[in-house]
């Protein structure tokens, strides 16, 4: 599995193993380096083109070692239907050798910067979708406190909801 196709996919803790893509010499600390990963790809709701629709990266793709394990990745994301984009940030650790042939990664930040034409992609939940996204995003930022008031604002409209069709 390449590490774009790796990032395009939901958080994980667990490590798993990538092809290799630093190419010639191992990146020094604090510097950008041009790395071969793919494209990234994740699925967003475009306010534009009104439907979830899937916000790609380029193929040139730079990121900045960090520590001897950890490295930074900026991309923009941009609409496959409409060019809208969105800043996306990615924090992975790696276990071992950046340059192996193999490495093992595993991602422990994707931070999403939404603009006004771009939200999380809409789920099976429908008005409730927003709220879980938030409390999610919350609770993976170690806002505890933050994810359960998006949290309770859904049970409140739940259980308004439910006594508007039991005494209407």
């Amino acid at each position: 599995m390449r590490l774009g196709d790796y990032l395009s996919r939901e958080h994980s803790v667990q490590y798993e193993q990538v092809e290799r893509f630093v190419e010639g010499r191992t990146p020094s600390l604090g510097q950008p380096k041009k790395i071969n990963i793919g494209q990234i790809a994740c699925n967003f709701y475009c306010k534009k083109c009104d439907d979830v629709r899937t916000f790609m990266s380029s193929s040139n793709i730079q990121m900045i070692r960090i520590t001897d394990s950890l490295i930074s990745i900026d991309v923009r994301l941009a609409c496959s239907a409409c060019k809208e984009s969105v800043a996306v940030w990615f924090l992975v650790d790696i276990d071992g050798d950046i340059a192996s042939l193999a490495p093992k990664v595993r991602l422990l930040k994707r931070n999403v910067k939404y603009t006004d034409n771009v939200s999380p992609a809409k789920d099976k939940y429908g008005e409730y979708s927003e709220l879980l996204t938030k409390a999610d995003i919350a609770f993976r930022e170690g806002l505890g406190a933050g994810a359960v008031i998006y949290l309770r604002k859904i049970f409140e409209s739940v259980m308004y909801e439910i006594a508007e069709k039991k005494w209407n």
